[in-house]
């Protein structure tokens, strides 16, 4: 529990964020995709592990948007522009 680093590998729900941003987790359990190509963040703790993944317009983050500052808000900004767009990512 507590923060930890986000890297970006790719997401539009990451957009106008840094390659590295802070986010607040409260869990100890995490995803492993079946497919690489879904992992949208990456977060060390001792090993690497899938914190954010995106397949088309469906997102998941392991760590807590609304708990995680600046970076948190723009996140949950990035998600409402791109459901009201009707993207299909």
């Amino acid at each position: 529990m507590g923060w930890n680093d986000v890297r970006v590998v790719k997401s539009v729900l990451f957009k106008n964020l840094p390659p590295v941003f802070p986010a607040y987790f409260v869990h100890s359990y995490y995803v492993k995709p079946a497919e690489d190509q879904v992992t949208a963040g990456v977060t060390d703790y001792g090993l690497d592990f899938c914190s954010a993944l995106a397949s088309k317009n469906i997102f998941g983050v392991q760590f807590h948007p609304e708990k995680s500052g600046e970076a948190g808000l723009q996140i949950l900004k990035n998600f409402l522009e791109t459901a009201n767009s009707g993207c299909s990512c």
